[in-house]
C-alpha cells in the first residue's frame, strides 16, 4: 500500500510540472483562414439633415441659465420648499446662488430683473408657450449679477408681504421669475440648480434661501436648500438666424437649450453581407472649425462648459421628410443599446472601444439579423436641457459623416 501511495505522488508531481500552455489549433480549425475573413469597411452618408426643437424640456437639469448672448436668451423660475411657519417672526430674507461658468465673455455685471411669479408652474415650464413671453406684474427689484466666475450671488427679498405669502402657501408658493432687465446682448451666466451633483460638489452650491428669525431675543440664521426650478430658453434673432443659415449651407447642427438633433442615413448598410459577424462600429461626424459669427471669435456658441457628450439613437420608422419619425426606445430597458459619443480632435465619434462594440455587436448586428430597423441614425446632446450650446457639423457637400464597421465575413459553415 505504501508503494502505491509513493507511485501516485510521483505521477502527480510529474503531471504538475507539464507545460500546459495553449497551442495553435490545426489548420482545419483556423476559422479566420478557412471559414472567412475580417473586413474593415467605411460607409459614407447618403442623406443628412437636422431638426430644431424650440421647446425642449429643461426639467432635472443641474444648471440654470440667465442672460443674453448672440440673441439666445435665458431666464429661470425658482421656488423654495419647507418654509418657516407664518407665526414665526422673520427679520430678513435673502437668496444665495452659486455661479458656475459663463457662455461668452463676461464683461460688465448682468442687470437682472427679479419678479414675484403670479401663476402656477412646474419644472417642465419651458415646453409651454406661455412662459416664453411671460412678464409678471410685480417686479421686486433689479439686481447686478457679478461678472466674476465661480462666485456667490446674493440678493435680498425686502418685500416681507411676498415672503409671508410664500409661508402661507407653503410648498404651493409661486416663487420668483428672473430674467435680463434689458435687451442688451451680453453673455449668459450658468448657475447651480437644485439638481446640481451633490455627490461631487459641496452642498452649499445649490440655491439657498437664508432667513433670520428672532427666538427668545436671539437672532438665528436658518437655511433652506430644497425647492424647484426651471430654465426658460429663447432664441429671438433679428436678421441672421443660425438655424436657417446652417440649413442653407447644407451643414448639420446639434444644440442644447434650444435643442437641435442631427439625422444621418447610410444606404450602404443594405450592402453588408447578411452572414457578417459585426465586431465594432463607429459613427464619425466632422466638426466645423470656424465659429458662426467670426472664425477668430472667443464668443462661440459651442459651449466648452458643456460635457461635450452625445447620444446615438436609431430611427426605426420615418416618412420621407421626417415630419414623422419614431426613435427605437430599446435603450431605455437595455443598456447595451445606450450608445455614447464624444467630441475629440474635431470629430464626434464613439467615446471608447466599449461603445464601438455596443454599437456594432448590438445595433448593427440586429439590423443585419433582421430584428431591428435603422431608417436613420440620430445624434443629440447627451443632456439637452443642461445649458446653451450649438455645435456645427459638416454636411454631405463638405466632409460627409462616415460609418466605420469591422466585421467577420463568413464564407462557409464551419462544421
Amino acid at each position: 500500500m505504501k508503494q502505491l501511495l509513493i507511485l501516485a505522488a510521483l505521477l502527480l508531481t510529474h503531471w504538475s510540472c507539464q507545460d500546459l500552455s495553449s497551442i495553435a489549433p490545426p489548420s482545419e480549425l483556423n476559422l479566420k483562414e478557412r471559414y472567412g475573413t475580417f473586413v474593415d469597411t467605411t460607409l459614407l452618408a447618403d442623406q443628412d439633415t437636422f431638426i430644431v426643437d424650440y421647446r425642449s424640456n429643461t426639467f432635472n437639469s443641474s444648471k440654470l441659465s440667465i442672460g443674453r448672448f448672440h440673441q439666445f436668451e435665458a431666464g429661470f423660475l425658482i421656488k423654495f420648499y419647507g418654509l418657516p411657519s407664518i407665526t414665526e417672526r422673520v427679520d430678513s430674507v435673502f437668496i444665495e446662488l452659486t455661479s458656475l461658468s459663463t457662455l461668452g465673455m463676461a464683461g460688465n455685471d448682468l442687470n437682472i430683473a427679479i419678479y414675484s411669479a403670479d401663476q402656477n408652474w412646474d419644472d417642465a415650464a419651458n415646453t409651454l408657450e406661455e412662459w416664453h413671453n411671460y412678464k409678471p406684474s410685480t417686479q421686486l427689484l433689479e439686481w447686478p449679477f457679478t461678472s466674476e466666475d465661480s462666485s456667490k450671488i446674493k440678493f435680498t427679498i425686502n418685500d416681507t408681504a411676498v415672503f409671508n405669502n410664500w409661508r402661507r402657501l407653503g410648498n404651493a408658493n409661486l416663487g420668483l421669475f428672473l430674467k435680463m432687465a434689458s435687451e442688451e446682448d451680453a453673455y449668459i451666466r450658468e448657475i447651480a440648480s437644485f439638481e446640481y451633483n451633490l455627490t461631487t460638489n459641496p452642498r452649499n452650491y445649490v440655491p439657498r434661501l437664508i432667513y433670520k428669525s428672532l427666538k427668545d431675543s436671539v437672532f438665528i440664521s436658518d437655511t433652506l436648500r430644497t425647492g424647484m426650478n426651471a430654465s426658460i430658453y429663447d432664441y429671438k434673432p433679428v436678421g441672421k438666424n443660425i438655424f436657417d443659415f446652417s440649413a442653407e449651407q447644407r451643414e448639420l447642427l446639434i444644440a442644447s437649450g434650444i435643442a437641435a438633433r442631427t439625422f444621418i442615413k447610410f444606404e450602404g448598410l443594405k450592402s453588408l453581407p447578411k452572414k457578417a459577424i459585426i465586431q465594432t462600429a463607429d459613427l464619425i461626424v466632422p466638426i466645423k472649425d470656424e465659429d458662426y459669427f467670426s472664425p477668430s471669435s472667443p464668443n462661440s456658441l459651442d459651449n466648452k462648459n458643456n460635457t461635450q457628450q452625445f447620444y446615438l439613437r436609431s430611427v426605426r420608422e420615418a416618412n420621407d421628410d421626417l415630419s414623422y419619425f419614431v426613435i427605437d426606445s430599446v435603450f431605455i430597458i437595455n443598456p447595451r443599446y445606450l450608445i455614447s459619443l464624444s467630441a475629440s480632435n474635431n470629430y464626434i465619434g464613439a467615446a471608447n472601444k466599449e461603445e464601438q462594440a455596443k454599437f456594432g455587436q448590438n445595433l448593427i448586428q440586429d439590423y443585419l439579423n433582421g430584428t431591428r430597423k435603422i431608417e436613420w441614425l440620430y445624434l443629440q446632446y447627451r443632456n439637452e436641457r443642461l445649458d446653451f450650446s450649438v455645435k456645427r457639423l459638416s454636411g454631405l457637400n463638405e466632409e460627409p459623416a462616415r460609418l466605420n464597421i469591422r466585421y467577420f465575413k463568413v464564407e462557409q459553415t464551419a462544421f
